[in-house]
């Protein structure tokens, strides 16, 4: 049963949702009766949860956002090509672990067609509208639970829900629904919007460089790699003359170098490291220097936009995100290479922490 709450203790969440589902009645001419019986609620209910008199239930907010996805109209919708769809359909059914004939079943369709829209790039064969919408609308409702995009499917949802539906500068519910409630998202976005301008086009132009590129790889490959371990060598790396910098380097070089990359895999992982040298010859110093500047409503969406084209944000619910972003920050040209090095050795199958706590330890002391 849902408790009424008085709107001078809704969060800002709330208030924006109430916002939003009032303009989204109003704009495709739904009223407060049909959704109502829609979702099994009274008309005079629905008008509380319109006026912010207090918020519906996480169960009755997923089945107001499932009735309102199937009214908008997708006729702003703008159709994929033959192999962008096809390509996005076997990632689709590959991420959820899906068969075509499941696939086929929920979208009333047959296998046969749902195989030839999976080749459709292949015969350059185009796919009705409506066949793609119904298709990427059925995924997009498997990325949600509750009305809240699963971690699992996070970066996949927001970017169906760009595709199905867009964006526009009176959907602030949907801008605010990509950030969350996830631990760490305002954080991290308030985070970077409060450094220099040019520090933060920094950090979007080299965005591998600082979200957790340790976790992204491990994620690829399936490593147990750790920014707290690879962090800590540096840290230790810090304290050493320099003369034990310079021969702690040339033993990395040595020991994770050699034969590297000995097959497709590390090829792939090495450009990936290698795409961190902008950030080793930048000159974060003169950034740094610069006043904050502060940045307006739009601007800030603007910069938030941009954050979603080259990550799913996903990484930003990581509460170490912050650390590892000042962390990096921090680093010298030297001891960004010597991160690098760190990455490929540990990549390599060795243990940084052994690392640091046998051979850097003791070359602070003065034992090697």
């Amino acid at each position: 049963m849902e408790r009424e709450k008085s709107i001078g203790k809704l969060t800002k969440d709330e208030i924006i949702y109430a916002e939003y589902l009032k303009k989204a009645l109003k704009s495709l001419k739904i009223s407060q009766a049909e959704l109502g019986k829609a979702i099994g609620k009274s008309q005079r209910t629905v008008s509380l949860y319109i006026n912010g008199d207090f918020p519906p239930s996480p169960e009755t907010k997923a089945l107001i956002d499932e009735y309102i996805d199937e009214k908008r109209s997708f006729s702003d919708f703008e159709p994929l090509e033959p192999c962008e769809f096809s390509d996005l359909l076997l990632s689709l059914l590959g991420e959820f672990d899906m068969s075509q004939a499941t696939l086929a079943d929920a979208v009333s369709k047959s296998q046969k067609d749902i195989s030839n829209y999976c080749c459709a790039g292949l015969n350059n064969k185009i796919v009705p509208k409506k066949v793609q919408w119904d298709i990427l609308h059925y995924f997009y409702t498997l990325s949600k639970v509750n009305g809240q995009l699963l971690s699992d499917h996070f970066g996949t949802g927001v970017y169906l829900n760009n595709l199905l539906f867009g964006s526009n500068e009176n959907d602030m519910y949907n801008i605010e629904a990509y950030l969350g409630d996830k631990a760490g998202y305002r954080d991290c976005i308030t985070h970077i919007l409060a450094l220099p301008v040019r520090l933060q086009d920094f950090i979007a132009e080299n965005f591998g460089a600082f979200y957790d590129n340790i976790y992204m790889l491990s994620i690829c490959y399936g490593k147990g790699f750790s920014f707290k371990y690879i962090s800590y060598a540096v840290e230790l790396f810090r304290q050493l003359s320099s003369e034990k910098k310079k021969r702690l380097i040339r033993m990395l070089e040595t020991e994770a170098i050699d034969m590297f990359p000995e097959n497709d895999e590390e090829l792939c992982f090495f450009k990936h490291i290698t795409e961190y040298r902008n950030v080793i010859s930048a000159d974060l110093s003169e950034l740094k220097k610069e006043d904050t500047a502060k940045r307006n409503g739009k601007e800030q969406k603007s910069f938030i936009k941009r954050l979603e084209t080259i990550t799913s944000l996903d990484v930003l619910s990581d509460g170490d995100f912050i650390k590892e972003l000042d962390f990096k920050l921090a680093m010298s040209r030297e001891e960004w290479y010597l991160w690098m090095l760190l990455v490929i050795y540990e990549f390599k199958g060795n243990n940084v922490f052994l690392l640091a706590n046998d051979i850097i330890i003791p070359m602070i002391h003065g034992h090697k």
